[in-house]
């Protein structure tokens, strides 16, 4: 593109004043928008082949400005590779299978090369590419281990890419060889756990077909560093390791996946963790009530100890919230660079809802219905509410309760006879419930009376369900 280089015009070269007054071509700009040449997935031949292209850097700051630097300076520049390399290992003879093309599937077109970035098209839907087939071919194809088999630039973990392996399989001589297609995916499994493999560039990964069949092929990878030749095997493990939970106050933490925490407090427990990869620390609410009461926070710290990939995932109140609803929320601690995750469940100690008679004029008609508490068992805990039938049906008979929540209430399995002004709240620790019969309702009390345990509902606390009181209703006749 650049036919006609010019350099760049400064005003007093080797002074502290000095700036620049004509840019060169190309600009600095322009230099930060070179890449690659960006392989085209719709041209057969758009393959990557050796020679291979190449970055060098130089660790120390080299500042072009001063004016000694226009002599002849000798810099020790590290050259390296910005592309990845695939051996491919396959004996034909025991995996029955002969391999006569690879490619690579969710692949980069290129690369930037100040820095070296994987490029990212405009339309996010272009940036993924299929690269096109390329011969397996060269003189141990199939016979062993084949080097540089296929090369590609830079595949980020997020991209989830794949080779593609193609080829024709025959169990015996005597069949009849058929056309197969494999995905093998940058990712290994040991005992259940792993992740991707992060297809770097300078790298070296090995391909070694173990196993095949018509449906499936069974391979391990191995990376390698391209420049100085020392591999290791790639055993991948939990990224994300979680230490034991330490709870403060009155927090308790129950098998290591359960906290169970006072809403009266403000600090609540911490998460120490391992990650050799950046780790996020996220809350899911569990109830619908969730959505408007966030109201836990986290906050990831690394641990200062040199050499050391430990961090702690502090989980505490968050100080900007203030209501009264405490819904059972889930932590999720996890790896981003994998698929690691790890769960810890957070319930909020609020307590069984408390309830009496309103302190101002409770019943209607004056003194005619009532509320006693009844078992104070921590297991099962009851009250009695009695209500009683008005000679004229058009004669109101309520009973207003008062309901002390942290967490607020809410009354579940009325009668439809029994009606409610409302069936819960939050606002406050305390709502006032006003509790009506209608006698006119379907399945109303008849015939003698008193009509004693008539029906049962419950008072529950709106971010623990099972704390809760059972409440008994009792239906008289007015004298």
């Amino acid at each position: 593109e650049y036919t006609n280089f010019v350099a760049l015009e400064q005003s007093s070269p080797g002074a502290d004043y000095n700036i620049v007054t004509k840019a060169g071509i190309p600009t600095e700009t322009d230099f930060l928008t070179f890449t690659t040449p960006l392989l085209d997935p719709t041209e057969d031949t758009d393959i990557l082949l050796t020679p291979l292209p190449m970055v060098g850097s130089y660790s120390p700051a080299l500042d072009l400005r001063d004016i000694s630097m226009g002599s002849r300076t000798r810099i020790n520049m590290t050259l390296s590779r910005i592309v990845s390399r695939f051996d491919i290992i396959n004996d034909e003879k025991l995996s029955h299978l002969t391999i006569t093309g690879v490619s690579m599937g969710h692949g980069r077109k290129g690369v930037t090369f100040f820095p070296v970035v994987p490029v990212e098209d405009a339309d996010p839907d272009k940036t993924l590419i299929t690269y096109p087939d390329r011969d397996f071919d060269g003189a141990n194809a199939n016979k062993g281990t084949q080097t540089g088999a296929f090369y590609s630039y830079p595949s980020p973990i997020a991209d989830k890419g794949y080779l593609i392996i193609k080829g024709k399989y025959a169990l015996n001589q005597t069949d009849i060889p058929q056309e197969v297609s494999y995905m093998v995916e940058f990712e290994q499994s040991v005992a259940g756990t792993g992740g991707y493999i992060e297809v770097k560039p300078n790298h070296r990964y090995t391909v070694r077909i173990t196993d095949a069949d018509p449906f499936k092929l069974d391979v391990n990878i191995t990376v390698s560093d391209w420049t100085d030749g020392g591999d290791f095997e790639y055993q991948p493990e939990n990224e994300l390791a979680i230490g034991t939970l330490t709870g403060v106050g009155a927090t308790v933490i129950a098998s290591n996946n359960t906290a169970t925490v006072s809403p009266d407090e403000t600090e609540y427990f911490s998460i120490p963790f391992t990650s050799n990869s950046e780790a996020e620390c996220s809350i899911v609410y569990t109830s619908s009530a969730g959505g408007s009461a966030e109201w836990l926070k986290t906050e990831i710290t690394p641990v200062t100890r040199a050499g050391s990939a430990s961090y702690t995932c502090k989980v505490s109140k968050a100080d900007s919230y203030s209501g009264n609803l405490f819904p059972k929320a889930i932590i999720l601690l996890r790896s981003k660079a994998g698929r690691e995750e790890s769960q810890i469940a957070v319930k909020a100690d609020v307590g069984v809802p408390g309830i009496a008679a309103a302190a101002v004029t409770p019943s209607e008609p004056d003194a005619a219905n009532t509320y006693t508490a009844g078992s104070e068992s921590p297991d099962v805990i009851t009250g009695t509410l009695n209500m009683q039938k008005q000679a004229n049906a058009g004669t109101t008979s309520s009973m207003k309760l008062t309901v002390t929540a942290k967490g607020g209430s809410r009354i579940v399995g009325l009668p439809a006879w029994l009606k409610a002004d409302k069936t819960e709240g939050h606002s406050t620790e305390a709502i006032d419930y006003t509790l009506m019969l209608d006698q006119n309702a379907k399945d109303f009390p008849t015939g003698s009376f008193p009509a004693n345990a008539a029906a049962t509902f419950e008072i529950q606390n709106l971010s623990d369900a099972a704390k809760k009181v059972t409440v008994t209703v009792n239906v008289t006749e007015a004298p």
